[in-house]
């Protein structure tokens, strides 16, 4: 089984900045959207953290923006909620790959080996 290719430096920072715009467009849903409609599009483009799929949080949090970006003032007060979660899982995703991985425990000390033939 292939896996898939990771996502580079520049594909983390579109979801970066895909995810810092949509939370300031969650919380101020009025707010022109024409900076979440450029960084949903640059994303678009990038490798996904995890598997490509529907259920995938950068997956859904494009669409989400896409759909924000098209939406009347009301539709936006209803879909503000939604993005903002979105991209939230997105961060916490993006912070679970920027901190540094636990090293695994050393192994405990082994004690000597008996060996009848070498050791008498």
């Amino acid at each position: 089984m292939k896996l898939p290719p990771e996502p580079t430096s520049a594909d983390l920072g579109k979801w970066r900045r895909l995810s810092r715009v949509a939370i300031a467009m969650a919380a101020n849903p009025a707010a022109p959207a024409g900076d979440l409609q450029a960084a949903a599009k640059a994303a678009k483009t990038a490798r996904v953290i995890g598997v490509l799929n529907r259920e995938n949080e950068c997956v859904q949090l494009v669409r989400t923006a896409r759909q924000f970006v098209e939406c009347t003032a009301a539709g936006r007060r209803d879909l503000a909620p939604r993005l903002g979660a979105v991209a939230q899982a997105v961060r916490a995703r993006l912070e679970a790959l920027a901190a540094p991985q636990a090293a695994a425990p050393p192994d405990p000390p082994r004690e000597p080996r008996f060996r009848a033939d070498l050791d008498g």
